[in-house]
C-alpha cells in the first residue's frame, strides 16, 4: 500500500518558490548596487534557460556585492529552495541536504529550508537529526499541525528504533525488530535479491538508491499512526512491513515486499505523480510475480449488470490509505488490478513504462495517456468496461 498523505506532505506541501525581478535604479545608486541588480536579472534569465549553476553563481556574486538588498538574498535563498525541494523530490537526498543547508546559511530561521532538512534526515532514516530540525521548524510554526503530527510519528519511531536491529543486503538498509530470530535473515537476503531483480527488470528500471525497510512485530506494526487497521504493508518512502506470521515464513512475505518495492520504484520514476490506481494495480501485477489474478465474482457481477455501482476512475485517484469501508477497498483494489491488466494485455506493459516516464517529467495523467494510448481517461474506461462485459 502507498501513503501518499505522509509522501505528499513532504514534497508537494512545501510549494515552490518565485524569483524576482529587480527594476532599473536610477544614476544615483553606487556601481555595486547597480552591478549587483545586472546580476540578478541576468541570473533569472540564466534560470529559464535551465542554467542553474550559473544562475547560482551569480546571484552569489550579486549577493556579495550588495548584501543588504533583500530581494537578492531572497532570490538566492528561494533558488537553493527550490533545487532543495527538487533533489528530495527525486530522492537526492545529499543534494537536497547541501541545498538546504546552503539557504540556512544565508537565512537561519528559514521554516522551508528546517523542514526539508528534517525530512532529508528522515528519509535517510537518521531520525534523531530530523527530530532537531523539524523541532526549530514547529517552533517557527507551532500552528502547523501537520507538522506537529510528524513529530509525533517520529517520536514513536525513534521509541520503537531502539529495539531494531541492521541487516545488510545489496540494495537495501534493513531494520529489524530484535524478536526477530537471526538464522532468518539469509532467507530474507535471497527475498529481497529476488525482489529487487525480478521487479526492477519487469519496470525497467534499476534505482541506485538504498531503500530502508523496517519489518515489525505484527503489534507494533499497527501501532505506527501511518499504518492503516487493514493494511498489510505501507509504502512512505521507506518500506514497512510486520513480521511474517509461522505458517507462512518468509516465502509468504515475497509477495508483500514486492508490492511494496514495487511502489518505491512508481514514486522514483514518477517523482509521486502517479495516480493512485495506477500505482497499487502495477502493485498487485508485480506482487504476483508478473501476473494478475481473477476478478472478484462481485465486481465483475456489478460490471455487467449495474457498472453505475462500480467505483468511478476519478474516485480512484483518492489514496486508498484514507479509506475506512474495507468493501469499497477490495472493490477498489480489485478495479485498480483490472484496469492495468486491461491496459497491459490492450497495448503491452511497455505502453505503463512509457506514460510512467511522462510523468515523471511533470506531463499530467491525462495528456500522458492520450499521447501513449490515444484516447481521453474516460474513453479508457469506457473501453475497459466494454472489455470486461466480453468477458476478457
Amino acid at each position: 500500500m502507498l501513503n501518499c498523505r505522509q509522501l505528499g506532505s513532504w514534497v508537494l506541501g512545501f510549494g515552490f518558490l518565485t524569483l524576482l525581478q529587480i527594476p532599473a535604479l536610477d544614476a544615483g545608486v553606487p556601481l555595486k548596487a547597480q552591478r549587483a541588480l545586472q546580476k540578478n536579472n541576468s541570473a533569472l534569465s540564466q534560470l529559464a534557460e535551465g542554467n542553474k549553476e550559473r544562475a547560482v553563481q551569480l546571484l552569489t556574486e550579486a549577493h556579495e556585492l550588495d548584501p543588504h538588498n533583500v530581494t537578492i538574498r531572497q532570490n538566492l535563498v528561494n533558488l537553493y529552495l527550490n533545487s532543495g525541494l527538487d533533489a528530495l523530490e527525486a530522492g537526492q537526498y545529499e543534494s537536497a541536504h547541501e541545498d538546504f543547508t546552503k539557504a540556512l546559511e544565508i537565512a537561519p530561521t528559514n521554516f522551508t529550508a528546517l523542514n526539508g532538512l528534517g525530512q532529508v534526515h528522515y528519509q535517510k532514516h537518521e531520525l534523531e537529526d530530523a527530530k532537531i530540525f523539524w523541532g526549530k521548524a514547529l517552533a517557527l510554526k507551532p500552528e502547523d499541525s501537520e507538522l506537529s503530527e510528524k513529530l509525533g510519528q517520529l517520536n514513536q519511531e525513534i521509541k520503537m528504533d531502539s529495539d531494531f536491529r541492521t541487516v545488510k543486503a545489496p540494495h537495501f538498509d534493513i531494520r529489524t525488530e530484535k524478536g526477530v530470530v537471526e538464522e532468518g535473515d539469509h532467507e530474507l537476503r535471497r527475498v529481497l535479491n529476488d525482489t529487487y531483480r525480478h521487479t526492477s527488470q519487469d519496470m525497467q528500471f534499476f534505482t541506485q538508491r538504498t531503500i530502508i525497510v523496517l519489518i515489525y512485530s505484527q503489534e507494533a506494526y499497527h501501532e505506527l499512526a501511518s499504518t492503516p487497521h487493514w493494511s498489510g504493508g505501507l509504502f512512505d518512502g521507506k518500506i514497512r512491513i510486520p513480521i511474517p506470521d509461522e505458517r507462512s515464513g518468509w516465502p509468504g512475505f515475497e509477495p508483500v515486499i514486492r508490492h511494496e518495492f514495487t511502489h518505491a520504484l512508481i514514486w522514483e520514476i514518477t517523482r509521486g505523480a502517479c495516480p493512485p490506481w495506477l500505482n497499487e494495480g502495477l502493485a498487485q501485477y508485480e506482487e504476483r510475480g508478473g501476473r494478475f489474478s481473477k476478478m472478484p465474482p462481485e465486481l465483475l457481477k456489478l460490471v455487467r449488470e449495474n457498472e453505475t455501482q462500480v467505483i468511478p476512475m476519478a474516485a480512484l485517484n483518492n489514496p486508498f490509505a484514507r479509506w475506512e469501508d474495507l468493501d469499497l477497498i477490495r472493490r477498489g483494489y480489485a478495479k485498480s488490478e483490472s484496469l492495468v491488466r486491461y491496459i497491459i494485455q490492450r497495448y503491452g506493459l511497455w505502453k505503463i513504462h512509457n506514460i510512467l516516464a511522462l510523468l515523471g517529467k511533470g506531463e499530467p495523467m491525462e495528456s500522458a495517456v492520450r499521447k501513449e494510448l490515444a484516447l481521453e481517461l474516460s474513453g479508457l474506461e469506457a473501453d475497459w468496461v466494454k472489455a470486461v462485459k466480453r468477458g476478457k
